[in-house]
């Protein structure tokens, strides 16, 4: 299979997840699923870090899973914003929000690349496991705040 067919299809597993996220963020809670969301694509984007010389299968199984859930909270924070913005702001909240995600993109793959590049460049395992881990770090870190803060008990589910 061509890499860019390959790249279609794990995309084409991940949209999906972002509707199916969001329905299930509706039953069990908006902040429980965002959190659960968090720590799966961290640890799914570790391990498939780790995964380097091991079965194509494997890998490919990995590279989907984190693209579901890189996804699957998608929805969930979009509809999260559009409920509790003021209804005078909700334009430039909608604005703000697109900006963080396209720009937490930008810095993230900035930051993927550079750390990469630092501790070892693409022919260690070890680098891209830290890597992952300086991406991945700030989603376990909200999810370790939210936690400790107690905002999430607090705010619209």
């Amino acid at each position: 299979m061509a890499v860019t067919t390959l790249a279609g299809v794990i995309n084409f597993f991940g949209v999906p997840f972002s509707i199916l996220g969001n329905e299930i963020a509706l039953r069990i809670g908006r902040q429980k699923w965002i959190c659960i969301v968090m720590l799966t694509s961290a640890t799914l984007g570790i391990a498939l870090a780790s995964s380097t010389g091991h079965a194509w299968w494997l890998i490919v199984a990995l590279v989907v899973g984190h693209a579901i859930f890189i996804m699957a909270d998608s929805a969930t924070l979009t509809a999260g914003l559009v409920i509790s913005a003021q209804e005078n702001i909700k334009g430039a909240a909608m604005g703000l929000h697109s900006l963080m995600g396209f720009g937490g993109g930008l810095l993230g793959s900035a930051i993927f690349g550079f750390v990469l590049d630092i501790s070892g460049s693409r022919t260690s395992q070890v680098a891209w496991v830290l890597a992952y881990v300086a991406v991945v770090m700030w989603g376990v870190l909200f999810v370790i705040y939210e936690r400790r803060s107690g905002w999430g008990n607090k705010a619209h589910s």
